[in-house]
C-alpha cells in the first residue's frame, strides 16, 4: 500500500513538472532511498546514478523494451525492462544472495521528452510556493513558501545553496530555464541546512537530456537557442548546456485594467552548464560548474516609470564531491563555491554600485544503517562568507556547522526523526537548533504526523554594515514550528490536511533613527496554517495534484497582520496524455495582501490567478524533434507579486527541440 502511495506521488510530482526526460526512484523495503545506486542500460552500455534522495534519471538514449540493470555494494542487483515513464523499484539491502528479479510495467506514468519548463510553473507547482517577482523577466525573482518572507525560503540548485550573503535572499532569475529539471519542497527535518531555512527548502534539480538543440519563439518577441551535449567516455558521463536568452521587453502589463506598456524592459542572459559524472567500483565523483551573465533594464514602479536604469549581474556555481560506498551507507566529502556580481546604475538619481558576494564551503556527510532498521546520518562543514561592496565595505566572516540525525523505522509501527545541529559564526557566535517528527500507520488508508523544529536566521551584511545604518549588534532571528498531519490514502487520490504554526522572535526591522534607517531585533510574529495537499491519478492518463492552505499571520508587537503576507495561497496542476499528446493546465491562486497598514484603510494588494497551459505534439522524424506551446498568463489577469511591478499579459510561446541521435542508437 506504501509502495502504490509512493508511486502515485512521484509519479504526479515529476509529470507535472514538464521536465526533460524521463525519472525514477529507488527504495529499500522501509522505504527510504536508495543512494547513489547504479542505473544500467545494457543495450547502449550507459549509465546513471541516484542522489541523496534515491531519485535518478534514466541513462540517455533509453527507450522502452532496453533492459535496465541496477547495483549498489551492500544490495541486490535488480533487473527490469524499462516499459516508459515513471520508474520506482525496490532494492534488498540484506547483502544475501538471490535470483535477480524481472519488474515489468513498474512504471506510475509514461514521461515524454518536454522542453520549456518556465520558473513560475516549477515553483507554483509546489504547495505554498510563491515566485516574487519585480516584473517579467528582467525583474529579480525571489521565492516565498506558505506565505513568508523571501528570507525564509532556501533554494538550492544542485546541492549548492543559492542564498546571497548580502541580502539573505537567491535570485532565481539568474537560474536560466534551460538548467531546470524538476524542484521538490522539503522541510528540514535532518537539519542539513541552517541560517534562512525556516519555511523549507526548495532544491531544483538540473537537467539531463539527450544531445540536441532548443529553440523558443515568443509572442512577445523574446527568443532563446541552447545546445546539449550529452557523451560517455569510458566510466563518465559528460553533459554540457550553453545558449543565450533574449527580451526586448516590449510587451504589456496589465495594471487597474488597462494595458500599459513599460519602456527599459529589455532582458538579455548568457549561460553555460557542466557536469561530469565518473564512478570507478565504490568510488563516485562530480564536478559541476553553471554560469550565467546578465544585462537587464529596471523599469521601475508602474506609477514612476524609469527609463536609464539597469543592471549588469553574473552567478557562477562550482562543486565537487567524492563518495565512498559502502554496504551500509556512505561518506561524502564536497567543495561548494558561489560568487555573484552586480553593478547597478541609475543615472537619474546618480547611483553607480558594485556588490561582489562570495562563498565558499567545504563539507563532509554520511549516512549509515543498520540491520533493525536505525539510520545515522551527519552533516559537517566549513563556510567562509565575503563581501565587497560601495555599501556596505569589505567583509568577511566564517562559519562551521556540525548536525547529526537519528532515524528509526518500524518501531511499533512508529517512524522517528530527530536531529539537532550547532552553527558557529565568527561575528556572532554559537547557534544550537533540533528537529523531531514521528510517524505512525493507523490503517492503511490512514497516518498521522507531527513535527517540532526550531530554526534561525544570521543577519546578512546589509543588515550589520549597510552605510549608514547597518547594526553590528544584530542578534540572529529564532523560530518554532509545529505542524500535525493525516494522510488519507484512497484508490487513486492521496489526501494530506495539516495544521502548522510558526512563532518567531528577534526579527530584524529596519526602522527610522533620527535621519537614517537603522535595523533592530524587536518583531515578533505568529502563523498559523491550515492547508490540504491532494494528488490523483486516473489510469495514468489524467493526473491532478494541488493544495490549499489557509494563512493567519500576526505582528506580535502591533496586532496587525503581517505585510505580504496572503490569507490563502492555493494550486491546482493538471496534466492529460493520450497517444503521446499531453496537455497540461495549471493555476495558481494568492489572496488579498495587506502592503501597508493605513487609516482608515490599509493598503492592499488584490488576488490575483496565475494560470498556464501547454500542448506537447508526439515526436516526429524518428523522435527526433519535439514541439511544444505554451501560454503564460492565459486567463490574461492583472498580476503583482511586489506590490507596482505587474506582470506581462497573455504570451503564447513555441519551443522546438530536436535531438542528435547518439552512435549507440
Amino acid at each position: 500500500m506504501l509502495i502504490r502511495r509512493i508511486l502515485l506521488f512521484y509519479s504526479i510530482l515529476f509529470a507535472l513538472d514538464s521536465s526533460k526526460g524521463s525519472k525514477g526512484i529507488i527504495l529499500t523495503k522501509n522505504n527510504q532511498p536508495v543512494t547513489f545506486a547504479t542505473v544500467f542500460n545494457t543495450r547502449l552500455s550507459t549509465w546513471s546514478s541516484t542522489n541523496e534522495a534515491g531519485l535518478f534519471w534514466l541513462p540517455i538514449g533509453t527507450i522502452k523494451g532496453d533492459s535496465l540493470t541496477i547495483k549498489r555494494i551492500g544490495m541486490v542487483d535488480k533487473s527490469l525492462v524499462y516499459s516508459g515513464g515513471f520508474q520506482l523499484v525496490q532494492m534488498d539491502n540484506n547483502p544475501i544472495h538471490l535470483s535477480e528479479i524481472l519488474v515489468k510495467n513498474n512504471t506510475g506514468y509514461y514521461q515524454m521528452l518536454s522542453s520549456g519548463i518556465t520558473r513560475n510553473q516549477l515553483v507554483n507547482s509546489l504547495p505554498g510556493a510563491i515566485v516574487r517577482s519585480y516584473g517579467g523577466s528582467s525583474g529579480i525573482a525571489q521565492v516565498s513558501i506558505d506565505g513568508g518572507r523571501t528570507t525564509d525560503a532556501k533554494v538550492v540548485f544542485n546541492n549548492i545553496d543559492v542564498t546571497s550573503p548580502q541580502n539573505g535572499v537567491s535570485d532565481i532569475s539568474q537560474i536560466p530555464e534551460q538548467f531546470l529539471g524538476y524542484g521538490m519542497l522539503k522541510q528540514n527535518n535532518n537539519l542539513k541546512y541552517g541560517s534562512g531555512s525556516s519555511d523549507g527548502i526548495i532544491q531544483i534539480n538540473p537537467w539531463s537530456r539527450s544531445s540536441g538543440f532548443e529553440i523558443q519563439s515568443g509572442q512577445d518577441a523574446s527568443k532563446a537557442l541552447s545546445a546539449h551535449i550529452n557523451m560517455k567516455m569510458g566510466n563518465s558521463n559528460i553533459e554540457l548546456t550553453t545558449g543565450k536568452n533574449s527580451n526586448p521587453g516590449i510587451y504589456p502589463v496589465l495594471y487597474n485594467s488597462e494595458s500599459i506598456s513599460l519602456k527599459n524592459q529589455h532582458f538579455f542572459q548568457m549561460f553555460i552548464g557542466l557536469q561530469l559524472h565518473s564512478q570507478n567500483g565504490n568510488w563516485h565523483k562530480r564536478v559541476s560548474f553553471w554560469n550565467s551573465i546578465q544585462d537587464r533594464g529596471i523599469s521601475g514602479l508602474i506609477w514612476s516609470p524609469n527609463t536609464e536604469a539597469f543592471r549588469n549581474d553574473t552567478l557562477a556555481l562550482l562543486s565537487g564531491s567524492l563518495v565512498h560506498l559502502f554496504p551500509r551507507g556512505f561518506v561524502k566529502s564536497s567543495f561548494k563555491y558561489r560568487r555573484s556580481g552586480e553593478n547597478y546604475v541609475d543615472p537619474i538619481i546618480s547611483i553607480d554600485s558594485n556588490h561582489l558576494s562570495e562563498t565558499s564551503t567545504t563539507e563532509i556527510s554520511g549516512l549509515y544503517f543498520t540491520k533493525n532498521s536505525i539510520e545515522y546520518r551527519f552533516h559537517s562543514g566549513f563556510s567562509i562568507q565575503k563581501v565587497n561592496s560601495t555599501d556596505t565595505g569589505v567583509y568577511q566572516r566564517e562559519r562551521y556547522y556540525f548536525s547529526p540525525s537519528l532515524s528509526l523505522f518500524t518501531i511499533n509501527e512508529i517512524n522517528l526523526i530527530t536531529a539537532a545541529r550547532y552553527d558557529n559564526y565568527s561575528d556572532f557566535g554559537g547557534v544550537i537548533t533540533h528537529s523531531f517528527k514521528a510517524a505512525k500507520n493507523i490503517f492503511q488508508w490512514l497516518k498521522f504526523s507531527a513535527s517540532y523544529a526550531t530554526s534561525f536566521r544570521a543577519p546578512t551584511f546589509n543588515d550589520l554594515y549597510w552605510v549608514p545604518g547597518g547594526n553590528p549588534e544584530l542578534k540572529p532571528e529564532h523560530s518554532k514550528r509545529k505542524k500535525i498531519s493525516a494522510y488519507f490514502y484512497f484508490k487513486q487520490l492521496d489526501l494530506e490536511l495539516f495544521y502548522k504554526t510558526s512563532n518567531s522572535t528577534d526579527l530584524i526591522v529596519w526602522k527610522p533613527n533620527g535621519d537614517i534607517w537603522q535595523p533592530e531585533n524587536i518583531n515578533k510574529s505568529l502563523k498559523n496554517l491550515f492547508g490540504i495537499n491532494g494528488q490523483m491519478n486516473i489510469e495514468n492518463k489524467f493526473l491532478i495534484a494541488g493544495s490549499m492552505i489557509n494563512i493567519e499571520s500576526t505582528n506580535q508587537l502591533t496586532r496587525q497582520k503581517l505585510l505580504y503576507a496572503p490569507g490563502w495561497v492555493g494550486s491546482i496542476q493538471g496534466q492529460w496524455s493520450h497517444k503521446k499528446w499531453k496537455s497540461t493546465l495549471s493555476f495558481q491562486f494568492t489572496g488579498k495582501q495587506i502592503i501597508m497598514h493605513d487609516y482608515p484603510t490599509d493598503l492592499t494588494m488584490k488576488p490575483s490567478i496565475n494560470s498556464y497551459f501547454s500542448q506537447e505534439a508526439p515526436a516526429i522524424f524518428n523522435d527526433r524533434l519535439q514541439l511544444k506551446a505554451s501560454i503564460s498568463n492565459l486567463l490574461n489577469h492583472e498580476i503583482m507579486t511586489i506590490y507596482g511591478y505587474p506582470e506581462p499579459s497573455r504570451v503564447f510561446r513555441l519551443n522546438i527541440f530536436y535531438q542528435i541521435n547518439s552512435k549507440e542508437q
